[in-house]
């Protein structure tokens, strides 16, 4: 139950400061999505990946053996998906600036990681 507590808590904070960043970067002109953008379906499920691998690494993170290679559970996230890390960061960027958008994502994320969690819970 703590490991999705603190998927749901790291997923508010997550929303939160990006669309605290989009609404504090005003800008004059729309801006052209860039040419390698991940596809909000591709874009949530790896939201959710990472999502699950950063519950996963915080969980007992002082006596993980994982803590040493964060880094490389993270890295496989991106490669699973098939994108790069400066993909993923120009269309985090391109979407949180268009916070409509990204709300859309998040809420993709949610549904995923709801379905993710009533795989797991035990039945009555």
């Amino acid at each position: 139950m703590f490991y999705f507590s603190a998927m749901k808590h790291f997923l508010n904070l997550t929303l939160l400061s990006c669309l605290f960043f989009s609404f504090s970067c005003n800008t004059a002109k729309e801006e052209l999505p860039p040419a390698d953008l991940i596809a909000k379906e591709q874009m949530a499920s790896l939201l959710a990946d990472l999502a699950l691998t950063e519950a996963t690494l915080n969980l007992n993170a002082d006596e993980s053996p994982l803590k040493q290679n964060d880094s490389t559970l993270i890295f496989n996230t991106y490669k699973q998906h098939r994108v790069s890390r400066q993909q993923y960061e120009s269309s985090m960027s391109y979407y949180s600036k268009h916070p409509k958008e990204f709300g859309e994502i998040y809420s993709l994320v949610i549904d995923t990681l709801n379905a993710y969690k009533q795989k797991i819970q035990p039945k009555p």
